[in-house]
């Protein structure tokens, strides 16, 4: 099992806390573009002329898809104020 915290559930009320259970293939992820990654040359200059500064930076490109949803539940949990 594999808990994830996502804050972008939206919930319909403030003291209502969704939770979304996904079982085994209700999801799928296709590959657009695989993962690139960039790195500086070194090179020196004025600022580091022992060259120990460098850039690394990546980019990916992917998507979603539901696949089952008979295979998701939405959990709606509803709190009230309590006062003692």
């Amino acid at each position: 099992m594999r808990i994830v915290e996502c804050p972008f559930i939206q919930a319909v009320a403030d003291n209502v806390y969704p939770c979304l259970v996904l079982g085994k293939g209700a999801y799928g992820v296709g590959d657009f573009e695989s993962l690139k990654t960039y790195l500086t040359p070194g090179v020196a200059s004025d600022s580091d002329p022992a060259v120990q500064r460098r850039k690394v930076s990546g980019k990916v490109a992917f998507g979603t898809a539901i696949l089952q949803g008979s295979a998701m539940v939405r959990i709606e949990a509803y709190s009230t104020d309590v006062t003692a």
